[in-house]
């Protein structure tokens, strides 16, 4: 005789006093166990909140250093392609790449081009290199954070070709 049929075969009345009373009893633990995860859910949230919130802080920094790598590259890109043009001249090459610099909004960019443009012969290669700064680079002010890393440093370097000799020949 299971359970079911006990309940079912006693009278009406003492079969639902039981059943009521085991019911009570099941829904009072049950409310006990709600109130002891309260706190626990209180807990969780302090101790994962701030590492969320770390995690989302170096994903922003890693997108920057990313764009920050993409941008010099298009720098250099820019100033050996216009390097590598007939009649070029190194300080059009160094205007161009500080041009583009100032669109994407970077700041402290230093610029090298080696041999110059207008040294070069003709099909001799360019070489154009973009370095710029972490620091005053960066979506987040969290300097101060990360100073024991020091400022790094991102470079760029393109190598076109000289497309034309300067000199005509008579």
């Amino acid at each position: 005789m299971g359970i079911r049929e006990l309940f079912f075969r006693w009278p009406t009345r003492k079969g639902k006093l039981l059943i009521n009373l085991i019911g009570k009893v099941l829904m009072y633990c049950r409310r006990r166990q709600n109130e002891k995860r309260d706190g626990l859910a209180a807990v969780e949230f302090a101790i994962l909140t701030p590492l969320l919130f770390l995690i989302i802080a170096g994903t922003m920094e890693i997108c920057s250093a990313l764009f920050l790598q993409e941008a010099l590259t298009v720098c250099a890109y820019e100033g050996a392609r216009t390097g590598a043009q007939r009649k070029a001249t190194q300080a059009q090459v160094i205007a161009r790449v500080q041009e583009v610099l100032t669109e994407r909004g970077i700041v402290g960019g230093d610029v090298q081009v080696d041999p110059a443009p207008e040294a070069a012969v003709m099909f001799q290669p360019i070489t154009v290199t973009v370095t710029a700064p972490t620091t005053g680079n960066t979506i987040l002010p969290l300097r101060g954070w990360y100073s024991w890393m020091g400022s790094l440093e991102f470079d760029a370097e393109v190598v076109m070709v000289k497309e034309f000799s300067d000199v005509v020949a008579p």
